[in-house]
């Protein structure tokens, strides 16, 4: 039985698509854990959770509503 180049070739495609497919889930694990890492440090070097809002602040709810007396 003689095998045609198409199905030859088949395989290395596949093996290369799913390499690149591989190689991009590493790239985009490597993004979550830099950008996780960078959370994490900017959370452990606050000095307070949060800064209040300055007096006379309006919430949202009432900011919106002003416009509409």
């Amino acid at each position: 039985m003689e095998s045609s180049p198409h199905s030859e070739k088949q395989p290395q495609k596949n093996r290369r698509f799913t390499d690149d497919r591989i190689q991009l889930l590493d790239t985009i694990r490597a993004m979550i854990d830099l950008e996780l890492d960078r959370r994490e440090q900017a959370r452990n070097s606050a000095p307070h959770p949060g800064k209040p809002p300055p007096k006379g602040w309006r919430s949202l709810w009432g900011y919106l509503t002003h416009w509409w007396r």
